[in-house]
């Protein structure tokens, strides 16, 4: 079976160009074409996503990602104050 078929048959997705296997080289170039979407709050959804750094293929991949996305909701987090940091402000 095709990674396409069992795509459609296992998730119902269909349609979809799909890259996969592909090498740190491909992955990176690939996400710098086509990682879009909004990375600020009143911004486009079209926008950028990933950036290079001045290391380029040898460097980090930046990522920026949706600002009302951040992993987890604001009503579950908290902050621990650690006695050595908590007069650093």
């Amino acid at each position: 079976m095709s990674l396409n078929a069992a795509l459609k048959e296992t998730l119902g997705l269909d349609g979809l160009e799909y890259r996969h296997d592909l090498g740190k080289d491909a992955l990176f170039r690939e996400a710098l074409a086509n990682d879009r979407g909004r990375i600020r709050a009143d911004g486009p959804d079209d926008e950028p996503k990933a950036y290079e750094t001045a290391l380029g293929l040898e460097g980090p991949l930046v990522y920026y990602s949706d600002p009302s996305c951040t992993g987890r909701p604001v009503q579950d987090t908290f902050a621990v104050a650690w006695p050595r940091t908590a007069s650093a402000r």
